[in-house]
């Protein structure tokens, strides 16, 4: 019930009621990897109003559970805090336990974009080859051999 409320006052923009209805919630609920799922927004409402130890107490306690949302909440929390190092190992977390790399390369993309500095490039590239294997190999007309067996029909239709 509390959790619904929080819900409802979030989706009103409602952050500093939501935030209590949340936090009574989870500090009621004895499961903490359901406590987790709700570290991500509570540690970014708590950095938003300059709360940084109670932020860092939930990064902390969901990081302990290592649930997808709990490794986030706390990368986010060392990202909001310019601890930008610490961030990447957080984020690098997620992708060996939950085999999903997206979160560490948006991550380094943001961090490019708002500082200019490239210290996480190689990181980048590191993962688009592993998920790109063939990007860059070199090919002609004699590799084809037969008809296509996949592969994607676009077509283009102009409309008057």
């Amino acid at each position: 019930m509390l959790l619904r409320a929080g819900r409802l006052r979030i989706n009103r923009q409602e952050e500093d009621q939501a935030a209590k209805y949340i936090d009574k919630a989870c500090a009621a609920d004895p499961d903490s990897v359901r406590v987790s799922n709700h570290a991500y927004w509570r540690v970014q409402y708590y950095l938003k109003k300059g709360q940084i130890a109670k932020a860092r107490q939930i990064a902390d306690e969901g990081g302990e559970v290592y649930s997808s949302v709990g490794l986030e909440a706390k990368a986010s929390f060392l990202e909001g805090t310019s601890n930008y190092n610490g961030a990447l190992v957080w984020y690098a977390k997620i992708e060996e336990r939950y085999d999903n790399d997206r979160p560490l390369l948006a991550f380094c993309e943001r961090y490019k974009q708002r500082t200019g500095d490239t210290r996480f490039d190689a990181e980048v590239k590191k993962r688009l080859k592993k998920s790109l294997p063939q990007r860059n190999r070199k090919s002609s007309l004699a590799d084809c051999h037969g008809a296509p067996t996949d592969g994607v029909l676009i077509q283009h239709r102009t409309i008057c």
